[in-house]
């Protein structure tokens, strides 16, 4: 039987890096930003991150429903307030003030 390595983690200086390179004043910046703290902060797969839907997202809670395959437990997960925040401002398309 052998080891599986464990997957390669970003420095928190990488981390904030990668982080800062959306251009928040646009839309499409603002999504891949909401995106990348998502899959940083909840640590989200690719594939959860894929399969998200809006509904998904109870606002007013700041709570996301992370569904899994038929027989997986799904998760709930509470949202930074920063976080919630920027999604709202997202799916709204509101002007950027962060």
């Amino acid at each position: 039987m052998s080891l599986k390595k464990l997957p390669k983690t970003l420095t928190k200086e990488e981390a904030l890096k990668l982080l800062s390179q959306p251009n928040k004043n646009t839309y499409k910046g603002l999504r891949d930003r909401c995106i990348m703290r998502l899959m940083y902060r909840a640590r989200l797969r690719e594939s959860e991150v894929t399969n998200l839907d809006p509904s998904a997202i109870e606002w007013k809670e700041g709570i996301l429903r992370v569904w899994k395959k038929k027989g997986e437990k799904d998760r709930k997960l509470y949202l930074h307030v920063y976080d919630s925040a920027l999604a709202n401002k997202m799916r709204l398309r509101k002007p950027i003030d962060i």
